[in-house]
């Protein structure tokens, strides 16, 4: 890196307040769109029940709407963000995804469910992918794997709200309020980041040339070519399959099985959630800084 990139990268860094407001509000996004995923877990029994549903049909209702929405409109939302204001997309998205998560809240119906579900999924395709690029902007490059380690704190603390926080809720005032706790709060974050967040310049951390950017095909060509993308991609999905089929019952399984209630099967599991999910993403951040691992 020449010298005059060098004072140019420095010059554009935000100042450390702006930098860490920004941070800290993704990692809040982040948080209320893991807990917007969990609140259904632990509330599938009392849903499965008012809905007269069987397990599989009650899987169905909560889960199929919103993978299928989720993973169909992830690529379109990831394409759109790369050409156009990645603050705005992350904040209606956040709107859009609270707002039908208030709307589980009140459904009457099965069809219903299914249809809030799908907002959900359409909504939350669009938080996470603009919110690191966000945040990969507004730090050098020295300091982005410490950045995106606490932007990746939010899932486990999303985790607790969507488990403990709604289990709670859940138990005192049924299992629709556990659907506005959460739903409410993340319209109202929305607007902030809208009010509150500006758009940083892509790249402008990195003092690389400016290059045409890819086309879709020519991007998923090159990701095909790369070994290791390949792997960590298919071992993920391995690892998501059998995970949100675990988290997905095991409410309802301490609940029928061992006599729980909603607030302290959802008391553990949220501990669970944000012990094991803190440790291991600290972890992680220090295994990925040690030079053994480059």
């Amino acid at each position: 890196m020449s010298s005059n990139a060098l004072a140019t990268t420095r010059a554009e860094v935000a100042p450390l307040l702006q930098r860490w407001y920004v941070l800290i509000v993704m990692c809040a996004v982040y948080a209320i769109n893991i807990g917007a995923r969990y609140v259904v877990t632990t509330v599938f029994e009392p849903i499965r029940l008012e809905l007269k549903l069987s397990d599989a049909g009650a899987a169905f209702v909560t889960g199929v709407p919103l993978a299928l929405f989720y993973v169909g409109c992830g690529l379109p939302i990831a394409w759109l963000a790369d050409r156009s204001n990645r603050r705005n997309i992350v904040a209606t998205s956040l709107i859009l995804w609270s707002g039908f998560t208030v709307c589980c809240g009140l459904a009457l119906s099965s069809l219903q469910f299914v249809l809030a579900r799908i907002g959900v999924g359409v909504g939350e395709a669009g938080a996470t992918p603009p919110s690191t690029s966000i945040v990969s902007d507004c730090f050098p490059a020295e300091r982005r794997l410490m950045a995106l380690s606490i932007f990746a704190l939010g899932a486990p603390i999303g985790a607790y709200l969507g488990a403990d926080t709604a289990g709670a809720v859940a138990q005192a005032h049924g299992w629709r309020a556990a659907f506005f706790a959460l739903g409410v709060p993340g319209v109202l974050l929305g607007a902030l980041v809208f009010l509150t967040i500006r758009e940083p310049r892509r790249g402008r951390l990195d003092a690389v040339a400016a290059v045409g950017k890819a086309s879709f095909s020519e991007s998923l060509a090159f990701l095909w070519r790369q070994r290791a993308a390949f792997h960590v991609i298919m071992g993920s999905g391995v690892c998501s399959l059998w995970g949100w089929g675990l988290v997905w019952f095991t409410p309802t399984f301490l609940l029928r099985t061992y006599g729980l209630n909603v607030a302290q099967a959802g008391s553990l599991m949220g501990h669970i959630h944000l012990v094991g999910g803190v440790a291991a993403t600290v972890v992680a951040a220090w295994l990925m800084s040690r030079p053994f691992m480059l």
